[in-house]
């Protein structure tokens, strides 16, 4: 419970897909999937520097 009795944020259910479309959620798992190389279900440091620099940054060491 929240401080005024209310239901805390935590108290909540939550929404697994926040107002996304089906077909919204196919195009985030296929772009996903490109960068998940190894297909591992994740995406590590190397893939991530690979997805980044796709999108037009440059990752640097820091």
């Amino acid at each position: 419970m929240g401080v005024y009795g209310e239901p805390s944020r935590r108290d909540k259910p939550r929404s697994r897909h926040h107002g996304l479309t089906q077909q919204k959620r196919q195009e985030i798992k296929e772009a996903f999937e490109l960068f998940d190389t190894d297909g591992s279900g994740t995406i590590d440091a190397k893939e991530l520097n690979v997805a980044m620099r796709a999108l037009g940054f440059e990752m640097t060491e820091e």
